[in-house]
């Protein structure tokens, strides 16, 4: 990595430790930590099929081990905002010129298997 890319990553990496959520791939049962991002009502319409509207989030995850065992239809527990939350991974975007993995989320219903 370039020098500049080692810093943004360390600072990156310091930010989730100090704020980040606790997470954990319910596949696995690893935890680690990432970082929340609510989406607009228009990015949410794209995430999740017509008629299925429910809350949806981004996730930024830094830790490469952690992003690399997570995948689309798998469940994450999320500690955000004080309680255990399970949301469905619908999306996943690695860009190579980014420091973080963006997961797409949508809210565990029922329906979810």
């Amino acid at each position: 990595m370039s020098e500049l890319r080692d810093i943004l990553y360390s600072g990156m990496s310091f930010r989730m430790i100090a704020s980040g959520d606790t997470c954990q791939n319910l596949s696995t049962g690893t935890f680690f930590q990432a970082e929340m991002q609510e989406v607009s009502e228009i990015e949410q319409e794209a995430m999740v099929a017509v008629g299925e509207i429910r809350e949806a989030m981004r996730m930024h995850v830094v830790d490469d081990a952690a992003s690399n065992a997570l995948r689309e239809q798998q469940f994450v527990k999320i500690f955000y905002d004080g309680v255990w939350q399970t949301y469905r991974i619908v999306s996943r975007r690695n860009n190579p010129a980014s420091i973080a993995t963006t997961f797409g989320l949508i809210y565990k219903t029922d329906g979810d298997t």
